[in-house]
């Protein structure tokens, strides 16, 4: 009830002190919980360990890990659903040998070194027909993983240094890939070639030496052409420019004439790198003629006369009208011609919206540019009459 209060205690076999629940005085939902902090309670006892576990073993005070098992025992009592307390023990498990980390089985002799124990070490060798030191591979005992020493519960890798082993000694070409040259020091690139030869012995996967690889040597090759406006420049003088030489683009016709050089860096041996413009770009092509359309594109409305394109005002029904717009247009065969915009064909004007009550204006339908039309006032309405004209379309003032 409200206001009131009760006492909550521990259950055996659990044992704590116990706390007082309330209900304020005040409540007024029937469903509020009580107000109260549970107890603290601790098992008070637990059955013996009727079965020991593998890994386990007493002591003389409490348990510890068996024989080939390592680790730290924790005690604990588990509550079935009867209530009643069930010992367990956790934390020790089994020892295991390091793994075997990876290694070049062609070079590499880890035989001695597939069942180590914690403490122990193994001998790791070169694989004949390679020679190196010997390097030791330990399987440390003070290792821990997970809260566990060694390799609790599976195998940690072996801590090992691989050893350098040299090697094989490689077998000469036949024949001899161009561009290399073998001295009394060894291999190098050949007169014509740049680079630094690099000499890679390779076995294959039964161990087998493979013939080996000779690399670092290119030949120096031309540039290639930068990217240009094919129309505009001329490019051909720089269609094979050698390393260490120049070439000139220059302004095709009808751009201004305009030339730059463009040079090959000494020693290029990329076939794809770039020719490299000596004043920082291509040169600076400004287009002096722009070719008529062809008869064949010229648009209607549209005719040349001494001055220059203008509208055509004897074209179509009435002609055509407006200010021309001639933009410079490269075709795709690189030719500049004009295209012809701004033009439009004349057209009548239609009398504006108005008052029919106020205005008479019947023959002002339809005014060809230039023409008027007469426009009245209606009875009752009277005023100043005047001609609207096309195409301002001035209705006369009426009142």
């Amino acid at each position: 009830m409200a206001g009131e209060s009760c006492t909550v205690r521990c259950k055996v076999p659990y044992y704590g002190d116990s706390v007082l629940a309330a209900c304020p005085a005040d409540n007024t939902d029937p469903e509020r919980t009580l107000d109260w902090t549970p107890p603290t309670c601790q098992l008070k006892d637990c059955p013996d360990m009727v079965v020991v576990p593998e890994g386990y073993r007493r002591a003389a005070r409490g348990w510890q890990c068996d024989e080939g098992f390592g680790g730290t025992v924790v005690m604990g009592c588990q509550i079935i659903t009867s209530c009643v307390g069930v010992p367990e023990l956790s934390g020790c498990a089994q020892e295991m040998p390091c793994s075997v980390p990876a290694f070049d089985p062609c070079r590499h002799d880890p035989s001695g070194c597939s069942d180590v124990s914690l403490g122990g070490s193994c001998a790791l060798r070169c694989k004949p027909p390679f020679t190196g030191p010997v390097t030791t591979a330990t399987c440390s005992a003070s290792a821990f993983f997970g809260g566990l020493p060694g390799k609790l519960p599976w195998a940690l890798p072996l801590q090992w240094a691989l050893p350098q082993c040299s090697p094989l000694p490689c077998v000469d070409p036949l024949p001899v890939q161009p561009g290399y040259v073998k001295t009394a020091d060894g291999w190098v690139c050949a007169p014509g070639y740049l680079g630094q030869a690099d000499v890679t012995c390779k076995l294959d996967e039964q161990c087998n030496q493979l013939p080996f690889e000779l690399s670092g040597c290119l030949p120096p090759v031309p540039c290639a052409l930068p990217p240009v406006d094919d129309c505009a420049i001329d490019m051909s003088d720089c269609l094979s420019v050698e390393p260490g030489t120049e070439c000139t683009a220059r302004c095709k016709i009808p751009w201004a004439p305009a030339s730059a050089q463009a040079a090959c860096p000494l020693g290029n041996v990329d076939p794809s790198r770039l020719l490299d413009w000596v004043d920082g770009g291509p040169p600076n092509c400004t287009l002096l003629d722009c070719l008529d359309p062809l008869a064949a594109d010229v648009p209607i409305g549209y005719v040349k006369k001494d001055v220059g394109w203008m509208c055509d005002e004897t074209a179509g029904e009435a002609g055509y009208a407006g200010d021309v717009v001639a933009c410079c247009n490269i075709t795709s065969s690189c030719v500049p011609r004009l295209v012809l915009s701004g033009c439009f064909p004349v057209m009548t004007c239609t009398v504006p919206a108005y008052d029919e009550c106020m205005y008479k204006a019947e023959n002002c339908g339809a005014i060809a540019p230039g023409q008027t039309c007469e426009a009245h006032c209606r009875l009752p309405y009277v005023g100043v009459e005047d001609e609207p004209g096309c195409p301002d379309q001035v209705l006369a003032a009426c009142r």
